[in-house]
C-alpha cells in the first residue's frame, strides 16, 4: 500500500517562499512586468503570490508603461536609403509640385542655428528624433554652445556642441530638453549624376520662412576653402548659396531627401556656384562624432 506523501500546509509553504523571496522583491517592486496583476504584495509578480488563473496581460499599477518606463527618442544618425524615391512629375511634366515635397519631408527638420547676440548664422539638419543636429563648422565660429531654432514652430532650445570635424566643414549639436523631434528625410548621393535637379533650402531668419533654391549638379566633384580648410569631394550644383541663411542646410533631391549638406557658396546676379558635402558622407562624419564623444 502506498503511503502518500507529506504535504507542507499551504500557507507554511507560502511563508517560506515569500521569506526566501524578500529582498529580491524589494528589487522587483520597483520594475514590475506589464503583465502583472499587481496585488500590492509582490510588486506585481503573479508567482509569488497569486495563482496562475489570476494572471493578465495589463499594465500594472506600479509601472504603467512597461519595465523601462516612458521611452526615450532615438538616438540612432540614420544610414542612407538604398535606393531615393521616385519622383513623379505633374500633369504638365513640369515637377512644378515639387516645393510641396521639399517643405513636407524639409521643413520640419529645418533649424536656425542662432549667434550670441541671438541672430541666425546659419541653418542645420535634426538627423534623429532625440534632437542631434547637423550643421556647417562655419555656423558654429568654433562656440562649444548654441541656441537652435525650429523654423517651422518658431520654438527655441539651447544646444550643446558634440563635436566637430573641421577637414569636412561639419558641427554636430545636442539640443538639450525639448519634445522627441522630426527628423529631415535622407537619400543617397551616390545615384546622383549631372543635371540633376537640387534645391538648397535654407531661411532668411524668420519664422515659417524658408528659401529654396533650384539647381543642378554639375557633374564631378569640387573643392572650397572655409573655415581655414580646404574642403574636397563637394557635390557642385548650380543653386544659390548664401551664408547665414543655406549654409548648414541641407541640399535636397526633388522629393526632399536630404542629398548633401550646404557648406559655402559662390557668385552674384544670376550665376551662382553652391557646394555641399554629400550626405553619405555627411551622415558617416556625424556617427564618427557621436561615437568619438559617447564617452
Amino acid at each position: 500500500m502506498r503511503v502518500p506523501p507529506t504535504r507542507v500546509p499551504q500557507t507554511e509553504a507560502r511563508r517560506a517562499v515569500l521569506a526566501w523571496t524578500a529582498p529580491l522583491r524589494i528589487v522587483l517592486r520597483r520594475t514590475a512586468p506589464p503583465w502583472a496583476p499587481g496585488d500590492g504584495v509582490t510588486g506585481g509578480w503573479p508567482w509569488l503570490s497569486a495563482p496562475p488563473s489570476s494572471w493578465r496581460w495589463r499594465p500594472s499599477p506600479r509601472s504603467p508603461r512597461g519595465l523601462s518606463g516612458p521611452a526615450r527618442p532615438s538616438s540612432a544618425i540614420p544610414s542612407p536609403p538604398r535606393e531615393n524615391k521616385t519622383f513623379v512629375e505633374d500633369n504638365d511634366g513640369t515637377g512644378a509640385d515639387n516645393q510641396a515635397n521639399i517643405l513636407h519631408s524639409a521643413a520640419p527638420g529645418l533649424v536656425h542655428v542662432l549667434s550670441a547676440r541671438g541672430t541666425p548664422a546659419g541653418a542645420g539638419v535634426i538627423l534623429t528624433p532625440s534632437g542631434l543636429v547637423l550643421t556647417g563648422d562655419q555656423v558654429l565660429q568654433s562656440a562649444r554652445r548654441a541656441t537652435v531654432r525650429l523654423v517651422l514652430s518658431g520654438r527655441s532650445f539651447p544646444a550643446r556642441l558634440v563635436g566637430a570635424d573641421a577637414s569636412h566643414g561639419l558641427g554636430l549639436l545636442q539640443i538639450v530638453g525639448g519634445p522627441a523631434f522630426r527628423p529631415i528625410a535622407v537619400g543617397n548621393s551616390r545615384y546622383l549624376g549631372r543635371g540633376a535637379a537640387v534645391t538648397a533650402v535654407g531661411s532668411s531668419g524668420l519664422t515659417r520662412t524658408f528659401t529654396l533654391n533650384i539647381g543642378n549638379l554639375t557633374g564631378g566633384t569640387g573643392a572650397v576653402a572655409g573655415g581655414g580648410q580646404r574642403l574636397t569631394g563637394l557635390l557642385v550644383s548650380t543653386a544659390r548659396v548664401v551664408r547665414g541663411e543655406e549654409t548648414g542646410g541641407p541640399l535636397v533631391n526633388l522629393s526632399g531627401q536630404a542629398v548633401g549638406i550646404n557648406v559655402a557658396g559662390t557668385g552674384s546676379g544670376l550665376h551662382h556656384t553652391g557646394f555641399a558635402v554629400p550626405i553619405n558622407e555627411a551622415l558617416a562624419v556625424a556617427k564618427s562624432i557621436q561615437a568619438s564623444h559617447s564617452g
